[in-house]
């Protein structure tokens, strides 16, 4: 008798020792649900935000073509620039101190839709094209220059076209942008790539 007695006792003692076992992880179930599936929202948003930001990496810069003398009239050779962001020592070599043109040719990134400010900082002459639309004319010989223009882009690449000429003395050229709600930067590599050049528009 005592025996039937201590294995029904057992026997509870093992479905309570279940029972309990498999309740017990629902409070840590719940509490790791609560902490990893904002994780999962949060890394989740962040690649979607990597991968929309990196998808029109093609080819990073632009396409420049080096000229003797102020009108592009003996090319000298051809690079691709990931950034242009010159000064008086930061040209490349082969480039002359004075009396050349450059003319980068390549797409540009809007990765929203909205007005985007467009600025170049030079010094001598320079022409900037969007969409094969001028933008910015300053084709003169001039101290350090501050040019500006506000352009409407639609999400996605348009054709982009710029000049640059350098006369004598000081030397520099910059380009900058702000795209809408945004401060006022250096256009990044990976919002530039080579591709095929605008109209000549002279």
């Amino acid at each position: 008798m005592s025996d039937g007695i201590s294995g029904k006792l057992a026997l509870m003692l093992r479905k309570d020792g279940r029972s309990a076992s498999a309740r017990r992880p629902i409070i840590p179930r719940v509490l790791k649900t609560m902490l990893v599936a904002p994780l999962i929202l949060l890394v989740s948003f962040h690649l979607l935000h990597f991968i929309s930001d990196n998808i029109h990496r093609e080819g990073q810069g632009l396409i420049g073509d080096y000229h003797q003398g102020t009108d592009f009239s003996r090319f000298l050779f051809r690079r691709v620039d990931d950034r242009i962001f010159f000064d008086s020592k930061g040209f490349p070599g082969g480039v002359p101190q004075d009396d050349f043109s450059v003319r980068w040719t390549g797409q540009v990134f809007a990765p929203s839709e909205g007005t985007y400010t467009f600025a170049l900082w030079s010094d001598d002459g320079v022409r900037l094209w969007i969409d094969e639309k001028p933008v910015i004319d300053d084709w003169r010989v001039h101290d350090e220059t501050l040019n500006k223009s506000k352009v409407p882009l639609s999400k996605g690449w348009h054709p982009l076209r710029l000049d640059y000429f350098q006369s004598k003395s000081e030397r520099a050229i910059r380009f900058y942008w702000a795209p809408p709600g945004e401060l006022v930067g250096p256009v990044a590599p990976r919002y530039l790539r080579p591709g095929p050049a605008p109209g000549d528009n002279g």
